[in-house]
């Protein structure tokens, strides 16, 4: 059985528009006025494609301002959350504030 909907460009860009803001797909079947189904089927790549490219852009951007040095917290969270950094507790003969555990994060 097919389907007799097609979607427009501008329903495409605005679904993946949507997708990347996080709003949820019965959501964004209400706004379009469609069946959640149809969603899922229709725009698929489009809910799929506008996660992951709201978030690249959103690493791109705390990438460089870790590497900036004009942001600390994005550094050491960067370290901590991809680097596997972690604070570490203040020794008496040390002046580190962090240790490096399991040194570059697992490949996957």
């Amino acid at each position: 059985m097919g389907s007799s909907y097609t979607p427009t460009a501008e329903q495409r860009r605005v679904v993946k528009r949507m997708a990347a803001y996080g709003v949820p797909v019965d959501q964004i079947a209400r706004s379009l006025n469609l069946g959640l189904q149809t969603v899922k089927r229709e725009f698929k790549s489009e809910l799929e494609l506008g996660t992951m490219d709201a978030t690249m852009e959103v690493a791109d951007t705390l990438l460089a301002m870790a590497k900036s040095g004009a942001h600390p917290a994005a550094t050491f969270f960067w370290l901590k959350n991809r680097a596997g950094w972690k604070e570490a507790e203040k020794d008496a003969n040390s002046n580190a504030t962090f240790t490096v555990k399991g040194g570059l994060p697992d490949q996957k």
